[in-house]
């Protein structure tokens, strides 16, 4: 190439590379289009369990997601010698309440896709070396197994569904959606007609129980999205609320300004209380807050830092809490007093070396945590010490049956007993992540959570009066506190034992458990009475 010719003939190959990718791209986007816009036949309603909204600079907003199938398909035969790359259909029948199932698997052929009506559809499918089963790693298509001899097929179902860019206001956390899967006029299935079911629960939730009502409360802040343009984030804070009858019924929902971080309901009229903050996040300063049926702010209290707050006493409705400044840690020697709507009242308890991390009102009596100073205290309401409890390290979780004191020690790993008198009557070690302590009255004994057991998968355990324990539930995942500093106002297991039943949290989800050892129904979403379209 000579130099004169050079600089032409560059910007001359440049623009044909450029023109052929523009080319390609469009026909790309052409077929995709066509292909949804040539489609007029039926369409079949399916739900996307956990679906993911996202935006990136390429693709825009997208959600992400695959619809609910029941991928067992080794009742059904195979066609004879499919061999791994080959194309095949395989056809799902609907089935009322139930995921739909594999009724058959096919060849495909060069022709139109037979059998796509809203009772029996189908969705293509390559043949694949075999896999584990129908389990799938991010970024890779749902693998399925068909006949005996198994055969292992990847699904090609569409994973990125295009939305609107308002659409990521809806979802700001992963929720159900329902859509029409089409079959596509040259092949290619898509989904439209989108439309939002219900909410998830995100990991920073809380829940509470109104026996006297039988309502199940679950409240937690929304989620703002990060891949939000700042100019178009909402300045506003504001929580979910989400009521629920005792037997996981959805009841109403509503929102809250501010951020909820815990809940209790009085024993007194069964009214919601709730930290409440202007902020995001744990570190700022929080309010008590009553919260009325429909969702707004009866009454406020001053402000306290979130790291106050100990205790609930579940029998009279008070709250107590480490004295000190509102936006300073307090320092040593800790004291801890009533707090409510109109601040700090009352006697002080203390004081206390060690900074108390959390607080049990029952029977009368305070019963205070020091997990630094290895021990946990007796008091009266007068503020007079009664007992100290000092064989134990490191103590967190606490529980008092009939006068006797129930203790998670040991890092998590050891349930220890002490009778009235302050004398060790049982220790049960062996455990890890011990999480919460649920006695049952007049009995003795009561339920535990922990995540492993004696070098076991762990779940729920009953607890004996001499000891012993028995598993229980083990299809239970019990919640690990990542902040035991900050205390709460209650745990996350909570007793209707008149009921037959009490309430476990896991991690986005509340477990409704039987005391016969059932699970009784698990509640990880609020479905809306009617769906909302999501803009497409």
């Amino acid at each position: 190439m000579t130099p004169a010719m050079s600089l032409p003939s560059r910007r001359t190959l440049l623009y044909v590379l450029v023109g052929l990718q523009l080319a390609l791209l469009g026909g790309i986007v052409a077929v995709h289009e066509l292909n949804c816009a040539l489609d007029w036949g039926p369409g079949v309603t399916l739900e996307i369990p956990r679906a993911n909204a996202s935006r990136d600079p390429f693709r825009g907003a997208a959600v992400r997601g695959h619809p609910a199938l029941d991928l067992d398909g080794t009742h059904v035969a195979a066609p004879a010698g499919l061999v791994p790359g080959e194309a095949v259909l395989v056809f799902f029948a609907v089935q009322p309440g139930h995921p739909p199932r594999i009724a058959q698997v096919e060849r495909r052929r060069w022709r139109a896709d037979p059998l796509f009506s809203s009772e029996l559809f189908s969705i293509p499918g390559r043949v694949v070396a075999p896999t584990g089963g129908p389990h799938r790693r991010a970024g890779q298509p749902i693998t399925l197994r068909v006949g005996m001899p198994p055969v292992s097929v990847a699904l090609d179902l569409p994973e990125v569904i295009p939305v609107a860019e308002a659409a990521l206001d809806h979802l700001t956390a992963p929720a159900p959606l329902v859509g029409s899967l089409q079959r596509g006029a040259f092949g290619h299935r898509f989904m439209t007609d989108l439309y939002i079911t219900g909410q998830t629960f995100p990991p920073r939730m809380s829940l509470a129980y109104d026996p006297g009502r039988d309502r199940l409360t679950i409240a937690a802040g929304k989620s703002e999205r990060a891949d939000r343009h700042p100019r178009f984030r909402d300045p506003g804070t504001l929580s979910d609320l989400f009521l629920f009858d005792g037997a996981g019924k959805e009841v109403a929902s509503t929102d809250i300004p501010g951020h909820i971080f815990e809940t209790v309901h009085s024993p007194r009229d069964g009214a919601l209380l709730a930290l409440l903050s202007e902020e995001r996040y744990t570190a700022g300063p929080v309010r008590l807050a009553q919260i009325g049926e429909y969702g707004a702010i009866v009454r406020r209290s001053p402000q306290i830092h979130s790291d106050r707050i100990l205790g609930f006493d579940g029998e009279t409705g008070d709250i107590w809490a480490l004295i000190g400044t509102t936006m300073a840690s307090p320092l040593p020697p800790f004291v801890v007093q009533r707090f409510g709507f109109d601040g700090f009242s009352g006697p002080r308890v203390g004081p206390f070396a060690s900074r108390p991390t959390a607080l049990l009102v029952a029977e009368r009596t305070l019963w205070i945590v020091e997990t630094d100073g290895n021990r946990v205290s007796r008091y009266d309401l007068s503020g007079a010490l009664r007992r100290e409890y000092r064989d134990l390290h490191r103590p967190a979780e606490i529980a008092v049956d009939g006068g006797s004191l129930l203790v998670v020690d040991a890092d998590g790993t050891q349930l220890t007993r002490f009778a009235a008198d302050g004398s060790v009557l049982w220790r049960a070690p062996r455990f890890e992540g011990l999480a919460w302590i649920l006695p049952e009255p007049r009995t003795g004994g009561g339920w535990v959570a922990a995540t492993r057991y004696e070098g076991a998968a762990g779940g729920i355990f009953r607890y004996e009066a001499d000891g012993r324990i028995v598993p229980f539930l083990k299809s239970i995942v019990p919640h690990a506190v990542a902040d035991r500093a900050r205390g709460r106002l209650a745990g996350d297991a909570i007793g209707d034992l008149s009921r037959g039943r009490f309430y476990v949290r896991e991690g986005q989800a509340v477990a409704i458990v039987g005391t016969d050892g059932t699970l009784i129904r698990r509640v990880d979403t609020f479905r809306f009475a009617t769906p909302r379209p999501l803009p497409q």
